[in-house]
């Protein structure tokens, strides 16, 4: 359906220093994910793909995170009914979740506050049961907890 309206295309340079871009349409759907390479493990080869497996081109994670310091830790927990975080410093968090032993990792970056102590970009779920590491520049502030 055509409202007249452009669709959005959304660009920027992921940790490996690749272009990655997308390309929604006015319906809100996901018309195309492209990369152009780069010169870590998030590089080429998924130029034009949908963006929907990346299972032959998964992210390499240096742990810990060159230039970050780890500024909290909430361990594994099979009754967790919430867990929380919120960024509160003026600098990029990554929050990295795995299944407690290492496994299956995936990370979330979180924007920055605008001043210190607002709220910048959050996290919440009410499903995830793994361990989640919270890492940013020294002195950050951050915000986690669960219930």
């Amino acid at each position: 359906m055509d409202n007249g309206q452009a669709p959005l295309i959304v660009g920027g340079y992921d940790g490996y220093g690749a272009l990655r871009a997308i390309k929604i349409n006015t319906s809100g759907e996901l018309v195309v994910s492209i990369g152009s390479g780069g010169s870590g493990g998030g590089g080429g080869g998924n130029t034009g793909s949908t963006g929907h497996d990346f299972s032959s081109n998964a992210p390499i994670f240096q742990d810990p995170p060159i230039g970050l310091a780890l500024l909290s830790t909430i361990p594994a927990n099979p009754d967790r009914i919430k867990v929380e975080i919120q960024n509160q410093s003026v600098d990029f968090l990554q929050v990295w979740r795995d299944d407690g032993t290492g496994s299956q990792l995936s990370m979330i970056v979180l924007e920055p506050a605008g001043e210190i102590g607002r709220a910048g970009g959050g996290w919440v779920s009410t499903s995830f049961l793994g361990r989640v590491r919270i890492y940013g520049i020294s002195g950050s502030q951050v915000c986690a907890f669960e219930d």
